[in-house]
């Protein structure tokens, strides 16, 4: 998994053609070994996006990322993006000003997605 976090609302990303001397918060090897990790049973591979000004955080599968970077133009992803790949919402708890996740749910539910495929 990669964690990206961003206090915007979009976190941008690397595509083939785009600028390779250009800084992008989602770089193409980390994609690439999401995507090599994908293949080994048992293992969720993927993003999480925490997005700080809403406080909201996501799990998106490799598979769903890809297909969304493979039907799009755009050079970013955003939290509607997200939602529309497939997204799972990671439930979260501020404690004062640093948050605690429930990371059995989210397993329990990024798992579900193994069993059905």
């Amino acid at each position: 998994m990669e964690l990206k976090s961003t206090k915007g609302t979009s976190i941008n990303l690397w595509k083939e053609g785009l600028d390779p001397k250009k800084t992008y918060n989602i770089k193409k090897h980390q994609i690439e070994a999401l995507e090599e990790a994908s293949t080994y049973k048992g293992c969720i591979s993927g993003f999480i996006f925490n997005f700080r000004a809403v406080e909201r955080t996501y799990f998106l599968h490799i598979e769903d990322f890809l297909e969304f970077t493979g039907q799009t133009e755009k050079k970013s992803i955003n939290e509607k993006d997200i939602v529309n790949s497939g997204g799972i919402i990671i439930k979260q708890k501020k404690k004062r000003v640093r948050f605690t996740y429930d990371i059995a749910s989210f397993i329990r539910d990024a798992t579900k997605r193994e069993v059905l495929t």
